[in-house]
C-alpha cells in the first residue's frame, strides 16, 4: 500500500476554477488523459491562450460534475453536452505538477477518511466503476426473468448416453 499522506493536500491550495465561453459549441482546448489511459484528465492543446485554461491542469469537474476517473471520450462527450449551445462552461482544476497525473500511483496512496483526497479517490472509483460493470437491472424487465436461463437449460434436459440412430 501507499505511504499515509498530511491531512492537507499540497494540491489542494493549488485548486482554481475557470469559466470559459464556447463560442458556437467550440471548446479552445483538448483533453488528454483519461481512466482508459490510467491518468486524470487534464487540458491538453490550449487553442485560446485568453480562455483561462492551461496545457497541462488537471480537470475534477466540468459544470459541476466530477470527471475524475472517467475515460477520455466519456468527458469529451460530457464536455460537448455542455457546450452544444455555447455559453459558458466551469472547470474546476489543480494547476499542473501539484498532483500526480498517474491514476494508479494515486488510488494507492491512502489518506485520512473525510479528506479531500479521500473524497477524490471515491469519486475516481466510482466513476471507472460505472465504466466498467454493466448495470443490468432485472426489476424492470420481467420477461427475462421468466424465461430460462441459457447456463441452465442443458439440467432440464435428459442427457442420453445411446447413440443417436438408437434413440429412434
Amino acid at each position: 500500500m501507499g505511504e499515509p499522506t498530511p491531512s492537507v493536500s499540497s494540491w489542494e491550495t493549488h485548486e482554481r476554477e475557470a469559466a470559459v465561453l464556447t463560442a458556437g459549441g467550440a471548446m479552445p482546448a483538448t483533453i488528454d488523459g483519461g481512466a482508459d489511459r490510467g491518468a486524470f484528465l487534464r487540458i491538453g492543446q490550449v487553442l485560446d491562450d485568453e480562455c483561462g485554461l492551461r496545457d497541462g491542469d488537471i480537470v475534477l469537474e466540468v459544470q459541476g460534475k466530477a470527471v475524475s476517473g472517467m475515460t477520455r471520450s466519456d468527458a469529451n462527450e460530457w464536455l460537448r453536452m455542455c457546450s452544444m449551445r455555447g455559453g459558458v462552461v466551469s472547470f474546476r482544476l489543480v494547476e499542473a505538477g501539484h498532483l500526480t497525473a498517474d491514476l494508479r500511483q494515486y488510488l494507492a496512496m491512502r489518506f485520512p477518511k473525510g479528506s479531500v483526497d479521500h473524497h477524490l479517490q471515491n469519486t475516481i472509483r466510482d466513476n471507472v466503476y460505472l465504466k466498467t460493470v454493466p448495470f443490468d437491472d432485472f426489476a424492470n424487465r420481467p420477461a427475462l426473468i421468466a424465461s430460462p436461463s441459457p447456463s441452465f437449460a442443458a439440467n432440464d434436459r435428459r442427457h442420453d448416453d445411446r447413440p443417436a440412430s438408437s434413440v429412434v
